[in-house]
């Protein structure tokens, strides 16, 4: 098997969700550049002075098979932990923070649905939600009131 380009395609995922004018807002950025440093590949300490809003990369499990005479990947799933700062004017319950978080959800994922039409270098195969929107518990961060979901992004590889 060769070796996958496993780095090019998180850069990839990274580059769309990056160029994405509402991951843009949520960050509070003006530009894809700008943008692309609140996306972390494999995770981030808060020591580095890395703080909500932030969406980390991370490559899930998959499997290859046999075909003739070398193992082939049909498509990798890469998980996008998203974990944004719920604004003050939204804290006014926790049915108002989930819908708010809920919000962000689906206009990221109708984002990433838009970026890969046509496909481009990114040739998504299939997006799936693995973690529901949830507010993080705040002796985890500080007591700030952040909200984490995750959603999956297989793409193809080869």
């Amino acid at each position: 098997m060769a070796a996958l380009d496993i780095d090019g395609y998180l850069s990839n995922v990274k580059t769309l969700i990056a160029g994405t004018s509402i991951w843009q807002s949520l960050t509070g950025t003006a530009n894809a550049t700008d943008a692309a440093e609140f996306i972390h590949k494999g995770g981030y300490n808060e020591s580095d002075g890395i703080v909500p809003p932030v969406c980390i990369l991370r490559v899930n499990p998959w499997s290859a098979r046999w075909r003739g005479n070398h193992f082939h990947a049909d498509s990798i799933p890469v998980s996008l932990w998203f974990e944004l700062p719920c604004p003050p004017a939204n804290q006014t319950s926790y049915e108002a923070e989930y819908i708010w978080a809920t919000q962000q959800m689906a206009a990221l994922m109708a984002a990433v649905n838009g970026g890969v039409q046509g496909g481009g270098q990114l040739m998504a195969t299939a997006v799936s939600m693995e973690l529901e929107p949830g507010r993080v518990d705040e002796d985890e961060n500080n007591g700030r009131c952040d909200w984490r979901f995750v959603f999956n992004l297989s793409g193809d590889v080869r």
